[in-house]
């Protein structure tokens, strides 16, 4: 495939002479946990400091790499492909594999958080030694890494380059990042910089009102969706006769089996509406929806949207609380009725309960009577609406992409 590099293979780019190469071009290196939620914030800065003459190049495993090269970006696979929640899941995790159950939260929320952090750590300790090779062939001026990808800050430091941490929305928890880093060090007592260096840059696209506060402050910039590759249809952008609500359970859920159930009371739900729904999801469960008997007369299965374009059409979106859907949701202005089932969903969904921006209702609320409550609440002049333009306007006022690639590359130079 072109643009995308095995473990161990050596890199076709000869380390840069020392000094700022090509009259101050630079060398940025995204590393990232093979999840789209983590690495999709990270393409438009890595597209700004592209389009600014910075070369740029992606090192994740190898189950990412088809998403970063739909992306446009060069990538190379620092470790061999695998199931990333299959690796984190805690030994007694039970299901097991696609198809089977989700990973279930534990009831207690320090043994959560253990679990979370070991799951981290097998992450960082598979993808170290293929990081590691990398940076030492290529030689990058910059480390730019999500929260949770702790083997490019340890990679970074070790060699003396900055690294930047780039949030994908709310921050991980302090107490998590904490132990994922303690989990994940007896992998790196063998190198002679064993723990990851104070980052340059901390860049943080979630909406300051939305963001936790009590941890640390970033550099904030403005969250421009991106949603991977995807076809706006024409319908879409005809006035609609009715308000539009959309519904998408991301990618996870509907690996395990998880969608049809909640799926059908949200239609039930829908269907005694007057409105248009479009179902957002990957083509082949389309394609079922389509054919499903008890599928509304008003319900488009619209196969998987670009949701940056789409949301701003929409008056309610219905959805799992995945970060992105939740941070596209934000600076679209939309009203959010979120169902979460596992991991970062239940804080998104929290905070946008907390907040006033939407609804959310545990799985154990989950019914259409309930849906229909909550999507007919969300609808016109909402209170949750007026939240919702107001924290998207903030974020509207944070700094672009293109002015943060300019402060990256200033910030490293002086670190």
């Amino acid at each position: 495939m072109s643009g995308v590099h095995r473990p161990g293979d050596p890199v076709d780019m000869a380390p840069p002479p020392a000094g700022e190469p090509m009259g101050g071009r630079r060398r940025v290196l995204f590393t990232t946990c093979p999840a789209a939620g983590h690495f999709f914030p990270m393409v438009p800065l890595a597209w700004a400091l592209r389009s600014a003459g910075h070369e740029v190049l992606v090192a994740t495993p190898g189950s990412l790499v088809p998403e970063v090269t739909r992306a446009g970006l060069p990538v190379v696979a620092c470790a061999d492909s695998y199931d990333m929640i299959e690796v984190m899941r805690p030994k007694n995790g039970g299901g097991g594999g696609p198809g089977g159950q989700p990973p279930r939260q534990n009831a207690d929320p320090r043994q959560a958080v253990a679990d979370t952090a070991q799951g981290f750590a097998r992450l960082a300790e598979l993808a170290l030694p293929g990081t590691m090779r990398l940076i030492e062939r290529w030689r990058p001026d910059i480390v730019v890494s999500e929260p949770m990808e702790l083997a490019g800050p340890v990679a970074a430091t070790r060699f003396g380059i900055p690294r930047v941490e780039h949030r994908w929305g709310l921050a991980p928890r302090p107490d998590l990042q904490a132990a994922a880093t303690a989990a994940f060090r007896p992998a790196t007592r063998v190198l002679a910089t064993p723990h990851a260096a104070p980052p340059a840059a901390l860049i943080d696209v979630c909406p300051p009102g939305f963001q936790h506060h009590d941890v640390p402050v970033g550099d904030p910039m403005a969250y421009v969706p991106y949603n991977g590759p995807s076809v706006l249809p024409d319908w879409a952008l005809r006035p609609a006769e009715r308000p539009r609500v959309c519904v998408t359970l991301g990618t996870v859920l509907p690996r395990y089996g998880r969608m049809e159930p909640l799926l059908e009371k949200v239609m039930e739900a829908l269907a005694e509406l007057d409105v248009e729904a479009l179902v957002g999801m990957d083509e082949s469960d389309a394609t079922a929806l389509r054919a499903t008997a008890r599928l509304p007369q008003q319900v488009r299965a619209a196969g998987w949207l670009p949701l940056g374009a789409t949301l701003p059409l929409c008056d309610v979106i219905v959805h799992h609380g995945g970060s992105g859907t939740t941070m596209t949701s934000l600076v679209s202005g939309v009203p959010q009725l979120v169902l979460p089932h596992f991991a970062d969903q239940f804080a998104n969904a929290e905070r946008i309960a907390a907040l006033g921006a939407g609804i959310r209702l545990g799985q154990d609320q989950v019914t259409a009577a309930s849906v229909r409550e909550a999507v007919t609440a969300l609808q016109g002049d909402s209170p949750q609406r007026k939240v919702s333009l107001a924290l998207a306007a903030e974020s509207a006022a944070q700094p672009l992409p293109s002015e943060m690639a300019a402060l990256v590359c200033e910030r490293a130079a002086a670190w």
